[in-house]
Order: C-alpha cells, then structure tokens, then sequence
C-alpha cells in the first residue's frame, strides 16, 4: 500500500526531521566557507589531499548510484519522506542497511579531505548524530513497524553501516 496516510490517520513514512543531503550539504559548505575566514589545513604544503580526496568523492558518489539502484530495482524512492512498501535488500544493502548515508558521509570527507580543511571535520559528529537521531532511529521504527518480523530478521544480519 502506497498511501499517503495509513489506516491511524498518521502518515506513512518515517517522519525523519530534514532530508539527508541537507544534513550533509549544510555543515560541509559552512566548514568549507570557514576555511576562506581561518585556514586549518589538514596536510599543510601537500598535494597528496586533492587526489586522496577525489577518490573518496568518487567512492561515495559510485555507492550512492548503486543503492539508488537497487531502490529502484525494488520500486521504491530514494526520499525518505514517502512510502515503502519493501525492505530493500540487494545490491549494497546486503552489506549496509544504510548504504546511500554511508556514500553521503564518504563524499563528505572526501571533499573535505580535498579541499585540506579541518572545519567540515569538526562538524561531521554533529551530522552523523543528526543523521541517528533525526533519520535513522526513525527509520529503523518505521520498517520495524511496518514490516515486523522481516525488517528484524534483516537488522540483525546486515549492520548498520558496514
């Protein structure tokens, strides 16, 4: 069932509290700005960032075009605010129950590994706390809910991040 409102009158969908990219977007663009007010280098002097970061940037962009795969091989939306009607478990979901989080935070150091700043670093506990509180746990209630025995069965053979 694809419904908008489920049988209580409640929305059916997890009700996480921003949407993930902004948790993300935000925080890196604020510590990338602040490294224009205050530079603090990572690897003073080095050219070994750019590339090292690149590659992680590269990483986490392939993770997330395989899990947006594999949600759309299942018929569901990437977009935490809708409906689900499946537990995705193919592709990099076998490995990760989060692996689109997984390949944002990838992204995340990967671009601040390549622009050599600690800034966007300082903030990443407070995106992934963020990313627990106000995504994740809801989401994890929200399958448990909906799918019961299934969902739980998957939990405990597929770890949260790897």
């Amino acid at each position: 069932m694809r419904d908008a409102e489920s049988r209580e009158g409640q929305t059916d969908n997890p009700g996480v509290i921003l949407l993930p990219p902004i948790i993300y977007l935000v925080p890196l663009f604020l510590g990338i700005a602040l490294r224009f007010w205050k530079h603090f280098p990572m690897l003073p002097g080095s050219s070994f960032n750019v590339p090292f970061g690149l590659v992680l940037t590269f990483v986490g962009v392939f993770l997330m075009f395989a899990a947006v795969s594999a949600f759309k091989k299942f018929g569901e939306e990437p977009d935490p605010r809708t409906s689900t009607s499946n537990v995705v478990t193919a592709g990099p979901f076998k490995y990760s129950r989060n692996p689109m989080y997984l390949a944002f935070t990838v992204i995340y150091i990967g671009v601040t590994v390549a622009v050599n700043t600690w800034w966007p670093f300082i903030f990443l506990p407070f995106v992934l706390w963020m990313m627990y509180k106000g995504v994740i746990f809801r989401e994890e209630a929200y399958l448990e809910q909906k799918f019961g025995e299934d969902y739980l069965k998957y939990k405990k053979s597929v770890r949260r991040w790897l």
